[in-house]
């Protein structure tokens, strides 16, 4: 996202993460200073364990419910600390759930990602 939308959406985090709506089902939040070479930023949310799926469930929700319309990528933190990204050397694909924003339907879905591997 560029710098101009970054502002708008860590605000929306922010305020959210101390309140109830996102504060409920996120332990914390960060937003990563962008690369040169890259052209967006990186949010990180985080829940408290990435292996409940129902509370990923509820922190998508949360989010799309406070106005973030922009592509998800659920990544577990263990991820980063093994230094699991894409292109990786162990072709681990460093995202679990991704979800996209359906602009005309108004909605979106959460896609694991064993389901993009075998479509």
């Amino acid at each position: 996202m560029d710098g101009c939308k970054v502002d708008i959406v860590w605000r929306m985090v922010a305020e959210h993460l101390v309140g109830e709506s996102l504060g409920k089902v996120a332990t914390s939040a960060k937003v990563m200073a962008k690369e040169q070479e890259k052209k967006y930023h990186v949010f990180c949310v985080y829940n408290s364990d990435f292996t409940n799926e129902s509370s990923v469930m509820r922190l998508h929700s949360a989010l799309r419910e406070i106005g973030i319309k922009c592509n998800l990528y659920y990544k577990p933190d263990i991820y980063t600390h093994l230094g699991i990204y894409r292109n990786n050397e162990w072709k681990i694909r460093p995202t679990i759930y991704t979800s996209h924003y359906d602009v005309l339907e108004r909605k979106s879905r959460v896609i694991p990602t064993f389901e993009l591997i075998s479509s």
